[in-house]
């Protein structure tokens, strides 16, 4: 809209346009940190040590003059003596509190907010899994498969993926080579070593259909584990096997 003499009008206030949001903020002064902050990193710990040993100097003077009488210190040398001593333990107290505050300031801090380094973090799989639960197994397969061609070394993610071929019924041979790979890793973890024997021999008994190499997983389990229940388990599972294959051998006797 326009004015008679041309002049554009400005327009009603709803069609104005809103405030920038730099304009609605007052203008900040120049921050200076308070005195708890000007101590680096012990910056709330610094001021309440202070404020310890300066509450005890007076104590440990008291305590110079009384040792400046048991030890027959000159008159004169009395009150620098208290005042040494209460300079000295005041020091001492604010030293010895940072030390402990700044101890334990660090023990709650891994407590609430671990860093991983004496707790490793733990992988998540759940959008695969997911994948496996919708029934698009194959999708599943393949981004474990991904995961185990980017992480060779990385156990759990071997044995997910073994675990997915045999829930399946994919590829039971893809699935023991996996799982025959996890003792060729150093870091492995033994109680993932016996699972993937006693995986290893699942698969030898079902779809392999190798009762030879059964065996020889068993012997697996009883020589590296041989005071477990898994290798008493083992030995009755070596035994009965050995006699499966002399009947088949030799007929029953």
């Amino acid at each position: 809209m326009t004015h008679a003499n041309g002049a554009p009008e400005p327009p009603p206030d709803f069609e104005r346009p809103p405030p920038s949001p730099a304009s609605l903020i007052p203008p900040r002064t120049e921050y200076r940190p308070p005195l708890s902050q000007r101590f680096g990193d012990d910056n709330t710990i610094a001021p309440t040590a202070m404020y310890a040993g300066l509450a005890m100097t007076p104590v440990f003077g008291v305590i110079g003059f009384l040792l400046a009488d048991l030890l027959a210190i000159p008159g004169n040398w009395t009150i620098p003596f208290a005042i040494g001593c209460g300079v000295f333990g005041g020091l001492t107290v604010l030293f010895i509190s940072m030390a402990i505050a700044r101890r334990a300031g660090k023990t709650v801090g891994a407590l609430m907010m671990p860093s991983g380094a004496t707790t490793p973090y733990q992988r998540q799989f759940s959008a695969i899994d997911a994948l496996a639960v919708q029934g698009r197994v194959d999708e599943a397969l393949a981004a474990y498969e991904a995961e185990v061609a980017a992480a060779p070394a990385d156990v759990e993610v071997i044995v997910r993926t073994a675990d997915l071929y045999m829930e399946h019924k994919r590829t039971p041979a893809r699935a023991a080579e996996l799982l025959r790979r996890i003792r060729t890793i150093p870091a492995a973890p033994p109680e993932k070593i016996l699972y993937a024997s006693h995986r290893l021999v699942d698969l030898y008994l079902g779809p392999l259909a190798d009762r030879g190499r059964a065996i020889v997983e068993l012997r697996v389990i009883i020589e590296k584990f041989p005071g477990s229940t898994a290798a008493t388990f083992a030995r009755e599972g070596l035994a009965k096997l050995k006699r499966e294959l002399h009947e088949d051998t030799h007929g029953p006797a």
